[in-house]
């Protein structure tokens, strides 16, 4: 079951027991006192997990705080979005910090996670120059495209950007 498929079945728990407080670290808090006493009225709902985002459990079922977040200040999603940290920062669940977007746009606000830093380079060790490449998905899957290799890992992120403006910008 997919979260977005979870958070539908689940809306009306969700709605009855938890409401939006930018104040809370978690971005909720508890709306019920629950009959074992975890859930207070007023505390924050949840709590971090191994990854650094906020998760709540609500009926058995756990739910990432974030998504909820944003299904509860009323930005109902289709099926296929992402709910985005905006300033990248996991543990930031203020609504003017979360939105909805496609996979492919949630992946460009990715930070690099390479040795040099730069995102849509790569270093190739026969020739010892920088590549520079950025991909694209497209209904018969990813399409990659080459622009050139570079003495720096700078000079390769400003041409794959360059080259990535000129033929994906679209305003």
């Amino acid at each position: 079951m997919t979260p977005y498929e979870k958070e539908v079945q689940n809306m009306h728990s969700i709605r009855e027991w938890l409401q939006v407080d930018p104040t809370s670290p978690t971005g909720l808090i508890w709306k019920k006192q629950s009959s074992h006493g975890r859930a207070r009225i007023g505390r924050p709902a949840g709590s971090l997990e191994g990854k650094g985002y906020y998760r709540v459990i609500l009926n058995k079922i756990p739910f990432k705080c974030h998504r909820l977040v944003c299904w509860l200040t009323g930005r109902t999603p289709a099926p296929d979005v992402f709910c985005d940290h905006i300033n990248r920062d996991k543990s930031d669940n203020r609504p003017e910090n979360l939105r909805w977007v496609s996979k492919s746009t949630n992946m460009v606000n990715t930070p690099a996670r390479n040795k040099h830093g730069f995102k849509y380079v790569c270093f190739n060790p026969k020739g010892g120059r920088y590549r520079a490449q950025w991909g694209r998905t497209e209904p018969s899957g990813i399409k990659m495209f080459y622009v050139g290799t570079y003495d720096t890992p700078y000079e390769a992120h400003i041409a794959a950007l360059a080259h990535r403006l000129e033929h994906h910008w679209n305003p």
